[in-house]
């Protein structure tokens, strides 16, 4: 059973909510077809109350925790000046459905769902936002803030440019073991190296660059996602800078697990600060487990907002931080005093994640993320 907690926290940040109903479709975009659209650069303010007619699939319950999603893109780098478009900024959300299969050790698990990505920052040529995974049936759900990749191109979106420079690139690549083939609106890239390969196909709008499907195969995993719709959510104003929390040096949390009111402590993490680019900050991760998995270092990343152990108090001066109405999902403030703050990462009024934050400085003091009705996995700051 310890085990089975350890993978859940650190192999992937997916946890599993149970007892929840299935996830809707999407809506579709007033006057912009699902797939293939061009992203207008600005959006009505009122969306229809309308779904996507397919519902997402039911696969039964999913074995666990040998479920996982593979992470940002990672393609070649080309020389160029790929500046994003105008339609990418802060406060867009894709959504994507998913599905595909994963296998830890010599298990493999199928699963379905849907991703959300929430853009926060668009600078140092670089993308920041929340990736958001909640998985139907069981409801897996991962969340936390990560380089969707550079303006070049992200997990949602390929700059054509880009694209067309990547394909005129084949033969300069092929010695580092990429290979890269297709035309116009579609990919194959193939990359090879010492810990396997990764295969990756892309077909993108032409006009926008919007990635409308995408297929990824590792040795260990393989995924789809299919373009279903974007919107523009009302983020708090960007915050102008870090917060004293990030200015604070290193922090250490008490990991522990909570299972039908038995609470057992099983590891630390420490977060230290690494180096600030502009809007962009760099934290070095460590997890020390009380296991004979020892010790792991991980990379973090944060923005003036909102970072892997701070808030920035100017977003909690609204109950509101952001609300995905037409989905149920939504990040507001639950609770305050004059020493805390309490956050909720909710999916239909139920939540999914719960921190505890000082206004004073924007350091998260405590978090809990609910891994079904009977248990959940908790981290204590240590004063």
């Amino acid at each position: 059973m310890r085990s089975l907690w350890l993978l859940f926290f650190l192999i992937i940040p997916v946890y599993m909510i149970s007892q929840m109903p299935s996830i809707p479709g999407f809506p579709t975009i007033p006057g912009i077809p699902t797939m293939p659209g061009q992203i207008p650069q600005q959006f009505p303010q009122q969306l229809p109350q309308q779904q996507l007619p397919q519902q997402l699939p039911q696969q039964g319950p999913l074995p666990q925790p040998q479920v996982g999603l593979p992470g940002p893109l990672n393609l070649p780098a080309i020389s160029g000046n790929f500046k994003p478009p105008d339609w990418l900024k802060r406060g867009l959300v894709v959504y994507y459905r998913i599905s595909g299969s994963s296998k830890l050790g010599n298990r493999a698990s199928a699963f379905s769902g849907i991703n959300v990505f929430i853009v926060w920052e668009v600078s140092n040529n670089k993308i920041v936002g929340d990736w958001i995974s909640l998985l139907s049936d069981s409801m897996l759900v991962q969340s936390g803030l990560k380089e969707l990749s550079r303006s070049s191109d992200s997990i949602f979106h390929v700059n054509p440019n880009y694209a067309e420079a990547l394909l005129r690139s084949t033969g300069n690549l092929r010695s580092s073991g990429v290979t890269i083939q297709g035309g116009p609106g579609n990919i194959y890239i193939k990359m090879t190296g010492q810990k396997g390969y990764q295969n990756i196909y892309i077909k993108y709008d032409l006009k926008t660059g919007i990635i409308l499907s995408l297929q990824q195969v590792t040795p260990d995993s393989s995924i789809f996602m299919e373009y279903a719709g974007y919107e523009y959510v009302n983020l708090p104003p960007p915050s102008n800078t870090f917060p004293p929390a990030v200015q604070g040096g290193t922090h250490n949390w008490v990991l522990s697990t909570s299972y039908m009111g038995m609470e057992m402590q099983f590891g630390e993490l420490t977060i230290s600060q690494g180096c600030v680019q502009g809007r962009i900050a760099h934290f070095r991760g460590k997890y020390d487990l009380y296991t004979t998995q020892g010790v792991q270092n991980q990379q973090f990343i944060g923005v003036p907002d909102i970072g892997p152990h701070y808030v920035n108090p100017s977003l909690l001066n609204d109950d509101v931080i952001f609300d995905l109405k037409q989905m149920g999902l939504r990040l507001v403030v639950v609770g305050r005093d004059y020493n805390d703050v309490t956050l909720e990462l909710q999916y239909r009024m139920m939540p999914l994640i719960r921190s505890v934050v000082d206004p004073r400085t924007g350091l998260i003091t405590y978090m809990e993320q609910f891994v079904s009705n009977m248990g959940s996995i908790k981290s204590y700051l240590e004063m």
